[in-house]
């Protein structure tokens, strides 16, 4: 069977590369919040579904994301309206 490919934040990726983490998304509660660290050793973090890095700046798409209510997962703000917003 054929692979599904989606792009995003301009990289293709396999659609079954993704999909366990996608729906595994979905069945979380997330807030849109600001990024910052947590750890003094932490810097940065990444989506879950495409690895797209956070870190502290002013600029939105690196700087704002998803977070569930559990505090320890993000998602970055293309994954969630592409993948799980839809579906709330």
């Amino acid at each position: 069977m054929e692979d599904k490919y989606v792009f995003i934040h301009g990289e293709k990726w396999a659609y079954s590369d993704i999909e366990e983490d996608i729906e595994w998304a979905k069945t979380n509660h997330w807030s849109r919040q600001l990024w910052k660290s947590e750890s003094a050793v932490l810097d940065h973090e990444h989506c879950q579904i495409c690895w797209w890095t956070f870190y502290c700046t002013d600029k939105e798409e690196h700087g704002t994301a998803f977070k569930n209510e559990e505090g320890n997962t993000w998602v970055c703000t293309e994954c969630y309206e592409r993948f799980i917003s839809i579906e709330t």
